[in-house]
């Protein structure tokens, strides 16, 4: 019987012992993590006026361009956008973004392992089949399908989860139309960006 209640109390620190190396996981790998601008950790950057969350948008926005330099702007335009070390910004690889399933083409989805990986979400014509307009300010993926009504309300709702509702001071993102029409990735029916009837095309849209 004491057998007994000695294996019954092992077996009820077993959760704790099992937090305990969870715990001690988790806090290697955010010290692992290097520290990015604004990161309260960052000395160099946590006292910039970018980083000031009070601060508005725009004095925010015109004191990190400000910090910039002509070659890093022009280094952050192109798909494989150059580390800024001194601002605590890292590189970034734009083309590998999970869009069609897990990417493993770069750092954009393994995030030059500060990160473990990225959300992949179906394609757009499954989230579309849902009509769940709520659901589509949360995700929003290239076409919606041939419906130009439901691409429009697709569209609308994708651009106003990006953006936001211009409250508050948080960063945010500006919406681009791209590949809108006649795009090759799925050359359906023959029709691609290179060959196409504009006529046709100005039907559809």
């Amino acid at each position: 019987m004491p057998h007994n209640n000695q294996n019954a109390n092992l077996l009820s620190l077993l959760p704790f012992f099992l937090l305990l190396l969870l715990s001690a996981s988790y806090l290697q790998q955010s010290h692992a993590r290097p520290l990015f601008a604004c990161d309260p950790r960052n000395g160099l950057t946590r006292g910039l006026r970018f980083c000031r969350t009070n601060l508005p948008i725009q004095v925010r926005v015109r004191d990190l361009l400000g910090r910039l330099t002509l070659q890093e702007k022009i280094r952050l335009l192109v798909n494989n956008a150059a580390a800024v070390p001194r601002l605590g910004m890292g590189g970034y690889e734009w083309w590998s973004e999970a869009l069609h399933g897990v990417s493993n083409v770069g750092p954009g989805t393994k995030f030059g392992r500060s990160f473990p990986g990225a959300t992949s979400f179906p394609q757009v014509i499954t989230t579309a089949a849902s009509f769940n307009a709520s659901l589509w300010e949360e995700i929003g993926r290239e076409t919606p399908g041939e419906d130009p009504v439901l691409a429009g309300k697709y569209a609308a709702s994708y651009v106003r989860g990006l953006q936001g509702d211009g409250a508050g001071n948080r960063l945010k993102v500006a919406a681009c139309c791209k590949h809108y029409t006649a795009y090759d990735l799925d050359n359906w029916n023959g029709v691609d960006r290179y060959h196409f009837n504009a006529r046709k095309i100005t039907g559809w849209h």
